[in-house]
């Protein structure tokens, strides 16, 4: 697991930022994929805007309710994808929801930007959870499915 003095200046520097001034948060109009993610047990809402052409992410935005984890990876996310193909961004949404969703123990995805700070979240299930919801709706967003969930139950 991360040393909690290295979680916790990331997490103040990197996902608190993020949650404060979040970027790309808001409608986006001429989104052409678009899916809703929702946890029933913990109330959060996020719904994931892109605007694809030509096969690459041009647009990504998210409106949400929801706690600051949700926020700040729907953030850094909607940062990161931006510009990729899209099956690079399946690519990536793969491996960061896979890497972030594993115990803490085990090595952290390379690649992951902004997302890796969020690796402190793996040793609490919910809040994986939390950070995999935005993932989880991009995906679904992208494989035409209009809702997605990380909750199990």
């Amino acid at each position: 697991m991360a040393d909690p003095v290295s979680w916790a200046e990331t997490y103040r520097r990197v996902v608190l930022a993020h949650h404060r001034e979040p970027r790309n948060r808001g409608p986006l109009a001429a989104a052409t994929h678009q899916a809703l993610g929702h946890n029933v047990l913990c109330g959060d809402r996020i719904d994931i805007r892109l605007r694809v052409e030509n096969q690459t992410i041009a647009e990504a935005a998210f409106e949400a309710e929801a706690g600051a984890l949700t926020i700040a990876a729907a953030s850094m996310l909607t940062e990161q994808v931006r510009g990729m193909s899209v099956s690079a961004a399946l690519d990536f949404a793969a491996v960061a929801r896979a890497s972030l969703e594993a115990d803490a123990d085990q090595p952290l995805a390379e690649g992951l930007g902004e997302l890796a700070a969020l690796a402190g979240v793996r040793a609490y299930p919910s809040r994986r959870r939390a950070v995999t919801l935005p993932i989880a709706a991009l995906q679904a967003a992208l494989a035409g499915k209009p809702q997605a969930t990380t909750e199990t139950g």
